[in-house]
């Protein structure tokens, strides 16, 4: 089980010099003078017993003088006590040394003596000091997006320290997994017999809890020693804001907003009297003052009103602790101007129907009297020819049956400028008309035949397959916000989508139900149902509301998509109309960089990827000096819960016997060498050197006094 070896071998030879006090011995015996005196037996009795003492002590003195030097020799030598525990390497054995540093951003956490990175930085190089010639080493930082530094195993130990002093704190979040991966891809690259990997960390509990145990179990090659090095060693203290929520409500002016944030206590100690604050604009627009206890979260609601349309960015502020990464959210609310609508009624006032128009309407300006972002005028089919197209955003044709050549006309024109079409299919619809000259030019699209019955109780079709990416549908992603899979539609007309069409929505069996199409500069929407009664009862549904009017803002080319956010080193995805020949999109991000963005060309438009999202803040899309879109960036909030593995929790990934758990306060430098080497002897050899010196002095001085 342990077995005594020396790392410096050669100074073994020393144990020769343990001769040396024999000789001395030897030569230099110390022969009494002889004196007359008178021939006493009782002197001589007492001379003898003297006599005795005084050789007894030099055998003692030589005895000690011998093992001091031995013990000395022995010291130099440095005598490892090893174990089965212990590497199985001499000390000119090399070694190949991987430094794992965690530098995601909950390791920006400010201790009372430096951030958790400087700490891991200092004992990174504290580490690096103890190669040796013949030793190599890697260094990669873990984090979603990681950084290795070395493709190959380096000699060159000045460039590893000054990378290690470089390595600068991120926004991303941990990720053991991927780290793993890089470790051991690099590991193969070695062939040193002795392999350490340093892992330094916080030990975040919700990084390591999302892998699956068996993926790790076998996962250190052989001769691989795996070392965890704790941070820890006070009480950790962080408040964040968890979620925000405020995009399921129509963004308009002189509506009251309200924004919802979640606060939680990611922390181990409770905090009372945090002030969170909301500023929009960079003016203040709110503050609460909230308590709460480890791992509690608690909900505070905000309300702003806005006057002036366009987008508006803010950001939810909570007051400084040691983690300042995540005291701040951003969010941008697209607020709308005033959209005027007209919904041209293609019933007759005789055939005395509730008109689909009168719900069109009502839905689009609920509660009279009150402002709304929605100005909708209902407009007979008669009349169509005496209207003003331009004094319009959106033009809906409701269960209309057909158009005047010129007034066709106007509508083509009216679209290809920009302006929004939603056609809603009725009883009235002339289907021929439309697929012969209506949709062509408009919305290309064939309409077939007429499904189901009006009676109620025979049978009825209901939406399956919606796109919920597409900007109308996105605030219905959570079934909270509304189920369309509940609305029950009795009529419906069959259909097929040509190409250059997008089909948004399609009925349980494979129909459409609502079909967009884009013809110069405007949108079309198809619905291939009617909102009358008779057709479906979704005018009677919660949803229908939210929906339509998210359906004009879209037509309306006021795009509300923006209200989503995103997470550091998320890709943000746009799809824009076409870019003018010879022009160049830019990202700009928080800190004034730019990026050119290549286009992925599309059928009817053009798809931006955004990948450089490492940091929070506002980043913006321009062509030319124009802003195309802003977006908000935000630290993913799971890095900010701070409770971590203990050596107990991280151990059981790893089913092996040389992993090793290095606490904040251990000799990091001490520990290493006992498991690489054993534990090292020469300090317990030096005390007893120096215990024997000190009864080498005390009886070579009791001698010399009996001598004399």
């Amino acid at each position: 089980m342990f077995n005594l070896t020396f790392l410096n071998s050669i100074f073994l030879v020393g144990l020769a010099a343990g001769i040396i006090p024999i000789l001395i011995h030897l030569f230099s015996r110390h022969k009494l003078p002889k004196i007359e005196f008178s021939s006493l037996r009782l002197l001589k009795e007492l001379q003898r017993k003297k006599l005795r003492k005084v050789k007894l002590k030099q055998w003692l003195l030589l005895l000690l003088r011998i093992l001091i030097i031995l013990l000395l020799a022995l010291a130099f030598a440095r005598p490892t006590l090893k174990s089965f525990l212990s590497s199985n390497i001499s000390a000119h054995t090399k070694s190949t040394v991987v430094f794992i540093i965690d530098n995601s951003y909950s390791m920006n956490y400010a201790t009372r003596d430096a951030s958790l990175l400087d700490l891991a930085k200092e004992k990174a190089l504290s580490l690096a000091n103890l190669l040796e010639e013949g030793d190599d080493a890697l260094l990669l930082t873990m984090n979603e997006k990681p950084t290795i530094y070395f493709d190959n195993p380096t000699h060159n130990f000045d460039l590893l320290k000054e990378s290690i002093e470089n390595i600068q704190p991120s926004f991303a979040t941990s990720d053991v997994m991927i780290a793993m991966e890089n470790m051991i891809e690099l590991l193969n690259k070695s062939k040193n017999p002795n392999k350490e990997i340093y892992l330094i960390s916080d030990f975040q509990s919700l990084d390591w809890e999302k892998i699956e145990m068996d993926k790790f179990k076998n996962l250190l090659p052989s001769n691989t020693s795996l070392y965890f090095i704790s941070l820890h060693n006070e009480t950790l203290e962080n408040i964040y804001v968890h979620n925000l929520q405020y995009g399921s409500q129509l963004l308009e002016t002189d509506r009251p907003i309200r924004i919802r944030a979640q606060i939680t206590n990611g922390g181990e100690i409770a905090v009372s009297n945090i002030r969170i604050q909301l500023y929009i604009d960079d003016k203040g627009r709110g503050e609460n003052i909230i308590n709460l206890e480890p791992n509690e979260t608690k909900t505070i609601t905000f309300s702003a009103t806005f006057k002036k349309s366009g987008i508006h960015k803010g950001y939810i502020e909570i007051e400084d602790d040691p983690l300042l990464d995540d005291n701040k959210v951003y969010f941008s609310l697209p607020i709308a101007g005033k959209i005027k609508v007209a919904i041209i009624d293609g019933y007759d006032i005789k055939e005395n129907k509730i008109s689909p128009a009168l719900f069109l309407k009502v839905a689009m300006n609920p509660q009279q009297g009150v402002t709304s972002l929605l100005e909708p005028d209902i407009i007979s089919h008669k009349d169509f020819n005496k209207i003003e197209l331009n004094d319009y955003e959106v033009i809906v044709l409701a269960n209309v049956n057909s158009l005047e050549a010129n007034d066709l006309m106007r509508l083509q024109e009216f679209q290809r400028k920009g302006g929004g079409i939603a056609i809603f299919i009725g009883t009235n619809s002339d289907l021929r008309y439309y697929n012969n000259t209506l949709l062509p030019s408009i919305c290309p699209v064939t309409l077939r035949n007429v499904l189901g019955e009006s009676d109620k109780q025979k049978s009825h079709f209901s939406l399956k397959e919606i796109d919920y990416n597409h900007t109308i549908f996105q605030p219905f992603q959570n079934k909270k916000q509304g189920d369309f899979t509940t609305i029950r539609f009795f009529r419906l007309v069959s259909a097929n989508a040509k190409p250059g069409t997008n089909v948004l929505a399609r009925f349980a069996n494979k129909n459409p139900a609502i079909i967009e199409a884009q013809k110069g500069d405007g949108r079309c929407l198809l619905w291939t149902s009617s909102f009358d009664l008779e057709w479906s009862d979704m005018p009677l549904k919660s949803l229908f509301v939210p929906l339509l009017h998210k359906m004009m803002c879209y037509l309306g080319a006021f795009d509300q998509s923006n209200t989503k956010t995103y997470l550091v080193h998320q890709e943000i995805i746009e799809e824009v109309e076409q870019i003018p020949y010879g022009k160049q999109i830019i990202g700009l991000a928080p800190d004034g960089t730019e990026s050119y963005l290549q286009p992925e060309q599309r059928q009817n438009s053009v798809v931006l990827r955004y990948t450089d999202t490492i940091m929070p803040g506002f980043y913006k899309l321009l062509l030319d000096d124009k802003i195309l879109n802003t977006f908000a960036i935000n630290p993913n909030p799971i890095e900010a819960n701070l409770k971590h593995l203990d050596e107990k929790d991280l151990k059981k990934y790893f089913d092996s016997s040389r992993v090793y758990y290095v606490k904040n306060d251990d000799i990091l430098e001490d520990k290493v060498l006992q498991v690489r080497y054993g534990r090292e002897l020469w300090k317990t050899f030096l005390a007893i050197v120096l215990v024997f010196m000190v009864f080498e002095m005390i009886l070579a001085r009791g001698r010399k006094d009996m001598m004399n």
